[in-house]
């Protein structure tokens, strides 16, 4: 009786290093007393998962902010190229009221 292989697989055997063995360790610490290592391993994928939705939900929210405010800008750049083409007219006006002026003379 097999217990199947990669994603089919039933149980699977983890090399405990150092490293991986704290990690685990802290985290069944945080959990209740007599938390076994794969009660850890369960509780890391749940926190995994847990802050890459916070994550996504972050860069959602960071992503809508550029988003208004490039809208803000682009409408802050065409209110201001509306300006200088109001001023643009002024001075032509201007330029125009006076040379008749000085012709006139």
């Amino acid at each position: 009786m097999s217990s199947g292989t990669g994603w089919d697989a039933t149980h699977v055997t983890l090399r405990m290093t150092s490293r991986r063995r704290s990690q685990l360790a802290r985290i069944a610490a945080s959990l209740h007393v007599a938390a076994t290592p794969s009660e850890a391993v369960d509780a890391a994928l749940e926190r995994s998962g847990s802050q890459a939705r916070e994550l996504s939900d972050r860069v959602d929210a960071l992503e809508d902010m550029v988003a208004a405010s490039a809208m803000a800008s682009r409408d802050d750049a065409d209110r201001i190229a509306m300006e200088i083409g109001l001023l643009a007219e002024l001075v032509r006006g201007l330029n125009r009221a006076l040379s008749d002026a000085l012709q006139a003379d």
